[in-house]
């Protein structure tokens, strides 16, 4: 993990099952899908499909878990932020041969960015 803190939250109370939604399973599902930013992966990563975690995130008694959920997409990911700000470094090339680097900043991944820090600010309505 990148060393912050796991959200809070209250597992989804489920009937007990071996191969279920347990909530050490839950746990590391928010644990992985703060690491990994994909529902598909996270799911994985603990044994399930893609399509039960949505349902359980849906699920009566489920606030807790999907706060949870929604914040490990919120917690800050300095190594993918700051790539749209610093710029990806690309070989530049004359006539077949290397002759230096140049960076090229990715203005959509930028965008992105502030985005995501405006809908954490609340403050994203001015670009709807």
């Amino acid at each position: 993990m990148d060393g912050l803190d796991l959200p809070a939250f209250t597992p989804v109370p489920l009937r007990a099952r071996r191969h279920g939604w347990t909530p050490e399973r839950q746990r590391a599902f928010i644990t992985a899908l703060r690491e990994t930013r994909c529902i598909a992966k996270a799911a994985a990563a603990v044994g399930m499909a893609r399509e039960t975690a949505y349902r359980l995130r849906e699920r009566p008694g489920a606030t807790s878990f999907a706060a949870a959920w929604d914040a490990a997409f919120a917690a800050p990911r300095p190594d993918i932020e700051l790539r749209p700000l610093t710029g990806t470094l690309v070989p530049r090339m004359i006539d077949g041969k290397q002759v230096g680097w140049r960076r090229e900043v990715d203005g959509r991944a930028l965008f992105n960015v502030l985005r995501a820090r405006l809908r954490l600010e609340g403050r994203l309505d001015f670009l709807r």
